[in-house]
């Protein structure tokens, strides 16, 4: 709905606001979430985080105001599977659909990190309030980020640096293996964030227009749940590579595997004719 709200450079806004308030929840449900642990046991906790799920369905009934449905394409496809296999067809018929869902999808596993910060910390001799900075960076990077490269910096620009932004945010996430502290690795991870916020917010807003309204819903599915599997994939491959290696290893080799995936796509053809 977002395209149709939001037209021309108020998109991108858009999409900064969803990040900004999705990192912000994140922060305060990690800090709430340990807060309720110390006054109720694990399972009340829980049902209290259902509670906030029914609440969220009722804001989404209620105080969202119904707006007219795109006019199908002819011969539309009506089945779950054939809706599946339409949002295929229509991310990756389109070289520049396909690319900037590659670009979404690989920066999404730059969270890879978030899975290996307590033994991060524990590796580095801290305690858990180092846990809560390390799981903190990356989202506050993203707060950060995302107000910065949406408010000041212009379309065109944005369009330019959405790439190079994106292979970029490896590279701080790399050097935290080298850094000797937290306050250090916290900075750094917290950059990373800020260059993989910007370069999400556009590439999301290059999808969503370069996709016909008809197809964007099933489209925008498929695109999501593939940052979401990627995002799954990354964080399983760091926990893997900590077992295997060190927790900074795991960072360092997790981040660089996604910035020269991403480096192979900004070279590719359809990349240079976004």
């Amino acid at each position: 709905m977002l395209p149709e709200i939001l037209r021309g450079d108020l998109l991108e806004r858009g999409y900064a606001v969803r990040q900004v308030t999705g990192q912000l929840a994140q922060v305060a449900g990690f800090a709430t979430g340990g807060a309720l642990l110390a006054l109720l046991s694990p399972h009340a906790a829980l049902v209290m985080n259902a509670v906030t799920f029914l609440l969220s369905a009722a804001v989404l009934a209620y105080g969202v105001a119904p707006r007219p449905a795109p006019v199908p394409a002819a011969g539309a496809v009506r089945s779950w599977s054939g809706d599946i296999a339409a949002g295929a067809r229509t991310v990756f018929a389109d070289p520049s659909r396909r690319t900037l869902a590659v670009v979404v999808w690989l920066a999404g596993t730059y969270i890879a990190p978030e899975g290996v910060a307590a033994p991060y910390a524990a590796q580095l001799g801290a305690g858990p309030v180092a846990v809560g900075l390390l799981l903190a960076a990356i989202p506050a990077g993203s707060v950060l980020g995302a107000i910065v490269f949406t408010r000041w910096v212009p379309q065109r620009t944005r369009e330019r640096w959405m790439l190079p932004l994106a292979v970029a945010a490896g590279v701080p996430l790399m050097v935290s293996a080298l850094a000797p502290s937290v306050a250090a690795i916290t900075v750094l991870w917290a950059l990373s964030g800020a260059a993989v916020a910007a370069a999400l917010i556009q590439a999301q807003a290059g999808f969503v227009r370069r996709t016909p309204a008809e197809a964007r819903g099933r489209a925008t599915g498929l695109a999501a749940a593939g940052l979401i599997g990627a995002q799954g994939l990354g964080l399983l491959a760091a926990g893997l590579l900590a077992e295997w290696s060190s927790p900074a290893v795991a960072v360092a080799v997790t981040a660089a595997v996604a910035s020269a995936g991403l480096a192979a796509v900004a070279m590719s053809r359809p990349a240079r004719a976004l």
